[in-house]
């Protein structure tokens, strides 16, 4: 499964750097920021309905007011400023919060392996930040939609890109923006399977 999703990675990246034309790009891009979703492979519905949106909980933390925010997002909230409170300090520049936050997303959660198996059946939550920070199990899109989070929290420029291999397989990972270039980030294939 993991060499499979290698390929849709490198996929993606080679489709994104030679320009191929917008039917042919198999990603997704949403950029929760912003509120704003691109799409080329699905309808911007469709995707906000397959995907977490921390939105509310990163606007939450920017205004103060939780008022909104149910019971589950709630909990995200406190682990993710909870965690905030502990990694990140006035002095840090963005490269240095962004991996302090990528190197705690690896180090917290481990890869729900679960959804390997042959039923495919993990964890509930482990594609959204509730089961990575909460049950300390993600895939793919459990990593990226906590790292997103984060970064809007932080007030980091970051998108999630979402692709799909022609066989139907699915990753996720994010793109973010340190000292104005853009960088790819994948958390989840920065964390090694088994845990260390």
């Amino acid at each position: 499964m993991k060499a499979k999703t290698v390929l849709i990675l490198l996929s993606a990246v080679i489709l994104c750097l030679t320009g191929c034309t917008e039917s042919q790009k198999p990603t997704t891009i949403v950029d929760n920021s912003s509120a704003v979703t691109t799409s080329s492979s699905a309808d911007s519905e469709s995707v906000n309905d397959k995907y977490y949106d921390s939105t509310p909980i990163s606007q939450a933390y920017l205004t103060g007011d939780t008022s909104s925010l149910d019971e589950k997002q709630t909990e995200i909230y406190n682990k993710a400023v909870s965690t905030i409170n502990d990694l990140i300090t006035p002095d840090m520049n963005d490269y240095e919060k962004e991996l302090a936050v990528h190197d705690y997303i690896v180090g917290c959660a481990s890869y729900d392996e679960a959804h390997l198996n042959a039923l495919g059946i993990g964890l509930p939550n482990s594609d959204n930040p509730y089961g990575c920070l909460i049950n300390g199990k993600a895939i793919c899109s459990g990593y990226s939609t906590t790292f997103q989070l984060f970064m809007d929290m932080l007030e980091i420029p970051c998108k999630t890109i979402y692709a799909t291999d022609f066989e139907g397989d699915d990753h996720s990972w994010n793109i973010v923006q340190i000292g104005g270039s853009w960088y790819y980030v994948d958390v989840c294939w920065d964390d090694p399977i088994p845990d260390f």
